[in-house]
């Protein structure tokens, strides 16, 4: 079984480096083009999916629609969501980053993960971690004729899911970088555990954006 995860396009609140979260934020003219892109290069390569799953928020939703085969069927699962920041969505990264007062609380979201609690309208990573695993044992338990699923969700959730089957350090949570339009492969069969089988690729030229999807240098930990 081959389950592979994808990471939306580009919307306008990633370029402008503001924390989306559960906010229903559609693509830009740019997220289109590199999912577009992704989509002539699975036909290319003949790569056709037997089940397409999406997270409900239409940056995923319109990014699935343009990687799927036309007329495919796209089951929404808010399990795979993204992780809620509650009443911080909207914020700026770069303020956060830089200790604004009335942002300290999300803060250690992404800089001391370990260390966050959030307030009452936001999520703990306990819970989220909890559906995204459920989701994906939901799929070890209903699929077990070696298809080809595809994922589209968030940078959070990508990497919710990639915890549930290599557990790291919750410290470690945001390290690897899941841009725009990222891959990561995981595999099963009846008689062995997950496994990731790829992370972190791309269809597309990374080197059209000069700037990371939070709009800091390359280089540095974007969580979304």
């Amino acid at each position: 079984m081959k389950v592979t995860i994808v990471r939306h396009g580009e919307t306008d609140w990633n370029k402008l480096g503001k924390i989306q979260g559960q906010i229903d934020v559609p693509l830009n003219d740019y997220g289109r083009s590199i999912a577009k892109i992704t989509r002539l290069a699975y036909e290319k390569e003949n790569i056709h999916y037997d089940v397409v799953y999406s997270s409900p928020l239409m940056r995923a939703y319109e990014t699935a629609r343009i990687l799927a085969d036309p007329g495919q069927t796209i089951i929404c699962d808010s399990r795979l969501k993204e992780i809620s920041y509650g009443r911080y969505e909207g914020s700026n990264y770069q303020d956060i980053l830089a200790g604004a007062p009335e942002l300290l609380t999300i803060r250690d979201c992404f800089l001391a993960p370990q260390n966050y609690h959030p307030d009452e309208t936001g999520e703990c990573f306990s819970d989220f971690f909890h559906r995204t695993r459920c989701f994906l044992e939901e799929l070890r338990n209903n699929y077990t004729h070696n298809e080809s699923i595809l994922v589209v969700c968030h940078g959070g959730t990508t990497r919710a899911l990639l915890q549930a089957v290599e557990e790291r350090p919750l410290s470690r949570f945001w390290e690897t970088k899941h841009k725009n339009l990222c891959h990561s492969v995981v595999v099963w069969d009846k008689n062995s555990p997950f496994r990731i089988e790829q992370q972190a690729f791309y269809y597309y030229d990374l080197e059209t954006r000069t700037t990371c999807q939070h709009g800091t240098p390359e280089g540095c930990v974007a969580p979304l």
